[in-house]
């Protein structure tokens, strides 16, 4: 048995490696607590917005900060538009 880290699979740093410019959008996917998760529409850094692709919140755990900014931005508070997230 393999013990848990947090370490993004390979192709998911790499894209990350690549850097994030900022977040446009975002949406929550499914219902109730099993099938719930939250999207974040991401620009990476020397890409157009028509290259922009949606992440999974869990994808971008290494930016949380940028999550929070942008939730910040949206809704001028610490960041939680409840029901998911990061953690």
């Amino acid at each position: 048995m393999h013990p848990l880290t947090k370490r993004a699979p390979s192709t998911i740093n790499k894209e990350i490696d690549q850097g994030i410019e900022r977040i446009l959008d975002h949406r929550a996917i499914g219902q109730g607590k099993k099938n719930f998760h939250r999207e974040y529409l991401v620009l990476w850094k020397g890409k157009s917005e028509s290259d922009a692709t949606w992440e999974r919140a869990e994808t971008l755990w290494q930016l949380e900060d940028v999550v929070k900014a942008y939730l910040h931005s949206l809704t001028g508070t610490s960041g939680s538009l409840g029901g998911g997230g990061l953690s």
